[in-house]
């Protein structure tokens, strides 16, 4: 917007100095004034225009629009829009092109009275992969930076919260149980997860996994990770025997992603910050005896790939602090050989997963499939 202001004519007829200022500073605090009315105009203007969803329907007392669903929400909703849920199992959303909007739960008495999950009126959103399509929460696409997803429930979900090539999303004060993947951040940066609950984890042709940080096509940059709570036991189906990996915070390096040929993508994992995480997994016997002894890593840096070794520093400069590790059997796995020169900061004394451990099973040898 912009504001034109006239000077008064007396304001610029000869006059004394002393005159002349006098009248000069009145002239401009009636500007100033003026320019503060318009101001707060142009505020309460920008705030009647943005708009409250409450899903499934309006809360006794409320003021917004009702919405059936969190995706017929998102549909109707601007930039800057804020959707409530209000109570109730409600399905998710694919979420694109919808900048800075707010999904969150009602609070009732300080707990999260809305849960994201399998609704009897809509199919939940849902990632194709290569096992199969996989139930999600929400779908984060390119277009949807600046969300803010908080005070939510999932269950019975296997991936709750999917970013890909999505940045600047927040993720506050959720809880999520029996995930494959809790949350998972693809070729995005600017990501904050913060206070979250991820308890047991489960396995279905990969996953296992608690939050994880990957780059395929594009870097993943400078995400936030603070005082979060992964932990419980993880569940691993009978079909995925062998050494299987689980790990509460994964930072992966798709390096073997790209199939289109002639052009060259590099993952680059970089700037990540863990701080004051509970990480704390274990097996149930009987995944023991199904997988032949799982193992169960707090923090782990794995870059992928078909070509062996998968040489060079993917995944780099990143920081492990404060972190309580509980029961978990290892505390970090880095892999391959070579990895643990990049600059990934850990405190000391952690126990490593690695080839000099009790089972006599090489690092590249360890299987995990991210989805």
């Amino acid at each position: 917007m912009y504001l034109s202001v006239v000077v008064p004519a007396e304001c610029t007829k000869d006059m004394r100095r002393s005159e002349f200022m006098k009248k000069w500073a009145a002239c401009m605090a009636s500007a100033a004034a003026l320019l503060l009315v318009l101001g707060c105009a142009s505020a309460s203007y920008a705030d009647i225009e943005k708009e409250t969803f409450y899903v499934p329907k309006l809360p006794r007392g409320a003021v917004g629009t009702p919405a059936a669903t969190i995706q017929g929400a998102v549909d109707l909703a601007k930039e800057g829009d804020e959707i409530i849920v209000v109570s109730g199992i409600q399905a998710g959303a694919t979420i694109a092109n919808k900048k800075n909007l707010t999904i969150r739960g009602l609070l009732k008495n300080g707990r999260r009275s809305a849960t994201i999950g399998f609704s009897r009126k809509v199919p939940v959103p849902a990632v194709q992969t290569d096992v199969g399509p996989l139930t999600a929460g929400f779908i984060l696409l390119p277009g949807s930076e600046g969300t803010t997803i908080q005070d939510l429930k999932f269950r019975g979900l296997a991936l709750p919260v999917y970013g890909a090539g999505a940045s600047e999303v927040t993720i506050e004060n959720c809880e999520i149980a029996k995930p494959v993947q809790g949350i998972t951040v693809w070729d995005g940066s600017g990501w904050l997860i913060q206070d979250n609950i991820i308890k047991d984890l489960m396995t279905k042709g990969g996953g296992g996994l608690g939050i994880v940080i990957g780059s395929r096509d594009a870097e993943a940059g400078k995400n936030e990770i603070v005082q979060n709570k992964v932990y419980g036991r993880i569940s691993i189906q009978r079909t995925d025997v062998g050494r299987f990996i689980a790990a509460g915070l994964a930072l992966i390096a798709d390096v073997g992603a790209n199939q289109n040929p002639g052009l060259l993508l590099v993952p680059d994992v970089h700037g990540t910050q863990s701080t004051s995480n509970i990480i704390d997994v274990t097996a149930r016997p009987a995944e023991s005896r199904t997988t032949q002894d799982p193992y169960l890593c707090g923090v782990m840096l794995n870059q992928l790939g078909d070509d062996d070794p998968m040489s060079g520093c993917f995944i780099r400069d990143n920081g492990f602090f404060a972190t309580n590790f509980g029961k978990t059997k290892y505390h970090k796995l880095e892999k391959p050989d070579g990895i643990e020169n990049c600059n990934n900061i850990f405190e000391d004394g952690l126990k490593t997963l690695n080839a000099e451990e009790e089972a006599p099973v090489a690092r590249n040898a360890l299987s995990v499939r991210p989805f």
